[in-house]
């Protein structure tokens, strides 16, 4: 069996460079067929893995936060094989396939020595994501805490948390017109969030019945609030206890597609763009991915 980690080596503020490491030591320890290549900008993963030709033994790992993954997800030909190792920031999507906090090096053991599962990808646009797609308040937290975390040193998981209560003090509410293959909806929001994966943003959970493996999105809106209700609704939303909340809808598809009345921010993965419409839809084949033994996810 081939190995290729690709590497960002920036991610986590530097833990994907000692990941790399460790990685090499395991190579040469136990005689690896394995070979890292080492990311140098951004989109620099995507095209490290769009120029591995499809091979059923040949496993990519995608080595760094959620960002990696989006990038070497995108760049993967149908018939690769995926495996990922954590070493971002947040790490969202790894905490349904392993929410156990274990040290670099046992995970990437675990991993070799793991067991195969077959998980979902959604399509938006152009392009794949493997945990989410969201838009309004959200996008907005997600571009800032970008923009907090590479500019100030501040403690990595704390820059979410404060993200969302700056952008809390003024939300911007949208119109939207939201089709699934079953219904339409009409209403005002500012979020609506399409997740494959249950959490996003550091630990936001906004899916908590989410399934990597059911073929469908879990869907959250949340309607326009005041200040004081947004703040009272915040640590309910991080926690997952905002589901049943009247202020709140929840719905299942595997098609989704929203329009809304004014270009806004929306995100992709943690990745960016501003748009008035987004179509996605549950991607044509169930992605392999090696994932330890102890994983949750059905083999």
């Amino acid at each position: 069996m081939k190995h290729i980690f690709i590497v960002n080596p920036t991610s986590g503020k530097g833990d994907g460079k000692r990941a790399a490491s460790i990685i090499q030591a395991e190579i040469e320890q136990n005689h690896l067929d394995g070979e890292i290549r080492t990311s140098e900008y951004a989109g620099h993963a995507q095209k490290l893995a769009a120029e591995i030709k499809p091979d059923p033994e040949t496993i990519v790992y995608a080595v760094g936060g959620d960002g990696t993954i989006w990038e070497v997800l995108n760049g993967l030909s149908q018939g690769l094989r995926l495996g990922i190792l954590p070493c971002g920031t947040g790490n969202d999507y790894y905490r349904m396939i392993d929410s156990r906090r274990l040290p670099f090096a046992q995970l990437l053991h675990e991993t070799l020595q793991g067991k195969w599962v077959e998980v979902d990808f959604g399509q938006c646009h152009h392009w794949r994501f493997h945990n989410c797609t969201t838009l309004g308040l959200d996008a907005r937290v997600n571009d800032l805490a970008i923009k907090l975390y590479q500019n100030y040193p501040l403690p990595r998981f704390s820059v979410y948390g404060l993200a969302a209560v700056f952008c809390a003090l003024k939300p911007t509410p949208f119109e939207l017109v939201l089709k699934t293959e079953t219904e339409t909806i009409r209403q005002k929001a500012i979020i609506a969030a399409v997740m494959n994966g249950s959490s996003y943003g550091n630990g936001f959970i906004a899916a908590p019945q989410a399934d990597l493996q059911d073929g469908l999105f879990d869907i959250c809106l949340i309607e326009p609030l005041s200040l004081w209700e947004t703040l009272w609704l915040m640590p309910k939303y991080k926690q997952g206890r905002h589901t049943h909340l009247k202020q709140c809808r929840i719905l299942r598809a595997s098609e989704v597609e929203i329009q809304v009345d004014q270009p806004i921010l929306m995100q992709s993965d943690g990745e960016g763009f501003t748009s008035n419409h987004v179509k996605i839809t549950a991607g044509p084949y169930k992605l392999p991915l090696i994932v330890p033994q102890a994983s949750p996810l059905k083999a």
